[in-house]
């Protein structure tokens, strides 16, 4: 969600994650954003974390290498 007063992991939201981003959804400020605010609650390289679906909308896939989901899941939790 762009325009946040500052990036952070909010919580969950249903089955999903919500983050909060300052940046704008512009040019893929706001995605890199949140692939930024991922990493850090994950304890990965922004790198291993890539969008898969949803570049243009607030409901996004992510893959994270090197981590499973459930691992993920309670990293975020």
């Amino acid at each position: 969600m762009p325009g946040a007063r500052r990036d952070m992991l909010v919580g969950r939201l249903g089955t999903r994650f919500k983050v909060r981003v300052s940046s704008p959804p512009e040019d893929g400020h706001a995605n890199r954003a949140v692939i930024r605010v991922l990493s850090e609650h994950l304890d990965v390289a922004a790198g291993d974390v890539e969008l898969i679906r949803g570049g243009k909308s607030p409901l996004k896939t992510i893959h994270v290498r090197g981590i499973g989901a459930e691992e993920a899941r309670l990293r975020l939790l």
